[in-house]
């Protein structure tokens, strides 16, 4: 599948198909890194300003996924330590079997998911940060960067379960939909380009 298709095809959020697509284009994005540079030596004006748009199109779409990537290993690392701190204070009881319950649900243990959640905090690293710094190859500031602005162009959710909008919800939009650079939202960052202060 070409670049191009993969923009126009619509992705349902609730699928798990979106990850393929990610692959799909990754594969499509190899094919033009490795032939770009002789082709691009060819190219006239018209095409080289077109394909200069359209790479920039795709890295606001990358920025984004950045973005929802670290804000996913973030949740899940925080998720794994909540679960954790939860089995190692629950006072276990015997049912006759020998499992054990948490008395407050009623429900057996997992010792196979709590074994999950110890295993990703002891990792070797001392929080989101320092994780993506080494699996991602970026720098501490960058990881950091990243991790604060999703709490400013992301949804959250609320201790109830309620959908929270995101703090700045016109540049998250505008994020969301790669129509500017995520890092015209940092405040750390001095470029040109739109105003971060016009999409708050």
């Amino acid at each position: 599948m070409g670049i191009s298709g993969l923009a126009e095809e619509r992705v349902d959020p609730l699928s798990h198909h979106a990850v393929d697509y990610l692959e799909d284009g990754a594969d499509a994005l190899d094919c033009v890194r490795t032939s770009i540079l002789g082709q691009a030596s060819m190219f006239d004006f018209s095409e080289a300003s077109a394909f200069a748009g359209r790479v920039e199109d795709i890295a606001r779409t990358v920025e984004y996924l950045q973005i929802v990537a670290a804000h996913a290993v973030e949740r899940t690392r925080n998720e794994a330590g909540k679960a954790l701190g939860a089995s190692s204070t629950r006072v276990a009881w015997r049912t006759g079997w020998t499992e054990e319950t948490d008395p407050a649900s009623g429900k057996q243990a997992d010792p196979a998911k709590e074994a999950g959640s110890a295993a990703v905090l002891d990792d070797g690293y001392r929080n989101a940060a320092d994780f993506l710094r080494s699996r991602l190859r970026i720098t501490a500031k960058e990881a950091r960067r990243r991790l604060a602005l999703a709490g400013t162009v992301l949804p959250g959710i609320g201790i109830a379960g309620e959908p929270i909008p995101p703090q700045r919800e016109q540049l998250a939009s505008a994020v969301a939909d790669a129509l500017i650079s995520h890092r015209l939202g940092h405040p750390d960052q001095h470029c040109t380009g739109p105003s971060p202060a016009s999409y708050r």
